[in-house]
């Protein structure tokens, strides 16, 4: 019974095999095609018939690449115009001077005033008069004897006068400032005149001003009106240092 099994199948496998393979033409009915050539013969004007592919993406060239890869930097934004119209309106005041009494009795104002503002308060000495000064010798002759030696050597020396605590001696310069007097006295002290000595005559005296870089036009109104608490004084656009002139 298999073996007749085996047979029939063998036998319907071959059967297939002739009819598609168009072995039984003319006995059965033709067998399909996977090609179907039966349908180009029943076209109508298949000369009108066009294929056409589609175009390739055509590169991009590499600059243009470069280009589109690079992030393009952000326009820098405007400053906010409060912040620009305030910042122009900015000024540069000092308020004084003041003695060195005025402004102890002002400082407190100005501290609680300007909190938070950049300011300073800057002294400087005016008026003063200091003296190089050699001496007191033993007497009058003693002091002629060294004023010669001193011409001898090219330096200037002239007899103290209406100073009755310093007579007799002997001034090598007169200055307004102890700086300028001490500077006299060391070139001295290099040329072997080491005796001299810097004496104040008249004391500096000593003024403050306050500066404020960048004051701001509600500040400037508000230390116009708190002028009376500050001795009377009021803001003044600074001074420009001659050497900062053009």
């Amino acid at each position: 019974m298999l073996r007749l099994l085996v047979l029939v199948l063998l036998l319907a496998n071959l059967g297939y095999y002739a009819w598609t393979a168009g072995h039984l033409h003319g006995l059965v009915s033709i067998s399909p095609s996977p090609r179907e050539p039966e349908r180009l013969q029943r076209q109508v004007r298949p000369e009108l018939v066009q294929i056409h592919t589609a175009p390739q993406a055509t590169a991009p060239s590499q600059p243009e690449a470069a280009s589109a890869a690079e992030p393009q930097d952000a326009p820098a934004l405007p400053a906010p115009a409060s912040a620009a119209s305030e910042a122009a309106q900015s000024s540069c005041l000092e308020i004084g001077p003041y003695t060195e009494a005025e402004y102890a009795a002002v400082q407190t104002t100005f501290s609680q005033v300007l909190q938070g503002v950049d300011w300073s308060a800057q002294r400087e000495e005016h008026g003063g008069v200091f003296l190089v000064y050699l001496g007191k010798y033993p007497s009058r002759e003693a002091l002629l004897r060294r004023q010669e030696e001193l011409r001898a050597a090219g330096i200037r020396a002239e007899e103290l006068r209406h100073s009755p605590g310093l007579e007799p001696g002997l001034t090598l310069g007169r200055f307004n400032s102890r700086e300028s007097a001490e500077r006299r006295a060391l070139a001295l002290a290099d040329r072997g005149v080491r005796a001299a000595r810097v004496l104040t005559i008249t004391p500096p005296a000593v003024r403050v001003q306050v500066r404020i870089p960048a004051a701001s036009a509600e500040l400037q109104t508000r230390l116009e009106d708190l002028a009376p608490r500050l001795q009377g004084r009021r803001p003044a656009p600074c001074e420009v240092a001659p050497d900062a002139r053009p």
